[in-house]
């Protein structure tokens, strides 16, 4: 009976402990994306204020806009900010803010997660198992399998002959910090974030890397 209950009493603790490893990952990558958030939106409202003009621009609009609620656009918007043309040359610069804005945040999010978190996530994947029986989450588990593998590795790239998954796993917009292609050679896989991408690939195969 005694040896029962201790195996029902740690069967219980392992699943706390578990439970609890699965929360501090999740609020370790939700921790850095909050702060590359808040650092990108910082960076960009103080850039936003050094526009001369831009937001006398937009109160003028908002002005207008208040002032003849039921107006066209044309009648109101247009005249207060001085033409059509100035609203299309706000929108085209807002359009590309955007674009900017997201890539300073994955840079920051990059940068986080390469100087300092990385190593505190390696060792939680270190004692943590994914398992799925949907094939949907099957490159994500291929992939966590391959970081796993190859954590301790100081290379700059897969190793050639790796089969990276990549479909599935890193998104349209990362792949800019997942691939290298350089000005001679195949595109690379890139290992590491943690340093930019050299000129030249590595010509050799290399060991393992994560």
């Amino acid at each position: 009976m005694r040896h029962v209950l201790l195996a029902a009493l740690l069967f219980q603790r392992q699943r706390e402990i578990t439970d609890t490893l699965v929360e501090l990952l999740n609020s370790t990558v939700h921790r850095i994306n909050a702060r590359a958030e808040k650092k990108a939106t910082e960076a960009f409202v103080a850039e936003f204020t050094k526009v001369r003009g831009k937001a006398g621009l937009l109160g003028r609009i908002a002005a207008a806009s208040l002032g003849a609620p039921e107006a066209s656009v044309r009648e109101v918007v247009i005249p207060a900010a001085g033409g059509e043309k100035t609203l299309k040359d706000l929108v085209a610069e807002m359009k590309a803010t955007n674009a900017a804005f997201a890539r300073s945040k994955r840079e920051v999010f990059k940068s986080s997660y390469s100087n300092h978190y990385r190593a505190g996530l390696m060792k939680l994947l270190e004692v943590l198992d994914f398992r799925s029986s949907n094939d949907r989450h099957k490159p994500v588990i291929e992939a966590l399998t391959l970081i796993e593998r190859h954590k301790d590795s100081s290379t700059t790239y897969q190793p050639l002959g790796e089969t990276v998954p990549l479909e599935g796993v890193v998104r349209k917009d990362w792949m800019e910090f997942a691939l290298h292609t350089p000005d001679k050679g195949s595109q690379r896989v890139m290992r590491t974030v943690a340093h930019p991408a050299p000129q030249e690939p590595d010509p050799e195969p290399e060991p393992a890397a994560a």
